[in-house]
């Protein structure tokens, strides 16, 4: 309602945060796929969209969301979508995590519970820092970069 159809296409506005579901979510569905509103993690291959890692069920997924209005989806600069996870899980040289062992694949869920998850590689680099004692956190901070 804040934006008219003419701001809606003409302004630069974004929507976004840890809205807890992914894209394709049936309570989501309305917002990332239907609303005109452009998905800026839709520009990256779909093995690289994940931004939260859920440990109990060994998965990853997008639960944080960059939705742009049109105008400010036609300023992202070309290859401005990028994903900082070295601050996320462990150390790849740590042998435990939390009294587990560190995976070294982790499921890529499109929904809650995919049976049809893809398995990534989750042996990447962390920050030094980033211990079993002390993780960044489960979330993936996301940075765009635009040409206004």
């Amino acid at each position: 309602a804040r934006f008219s159809a003419a701001a809606f296409k003409s302004e630069y506005f974004a929507v976004l945060g840890d809205f807890n579901d992914t894209p394709l979510a049936p309570q989501l569905a309305k917002l990332c796929q239907k609303s005109g509103l452009v998905d800026a993690l839709a520009t990256l291959a779909p093995e690289e969209r994940w931004t939260h890692y859920w440990k109990a069920k060994n998965s990853v997924s997008q639960l944080d969301h960059v939705l742009l209005s049109p105008a400010l989806a036609g300023k992202l600069k070309k290859n401005g979508v990028s994903l900082e996870r070295r601050g996320l899980g462990f150390r790849s040289e740590s042998k435990k995590a939390g009294g587990g062992l560190l995976p070294k694949q982790v499921r890529l869920e499109a929904v809650e519970d995919d049976p049809n998850a893809l398995a990534l590689d989750f042996q990447f680099e962390r920050f030094a820092e980033v211990s079993s004692s002390n993780v960044a956190s489960d979330h993936c901070p996301i940075f765009l970069s635009f040409d206004l």
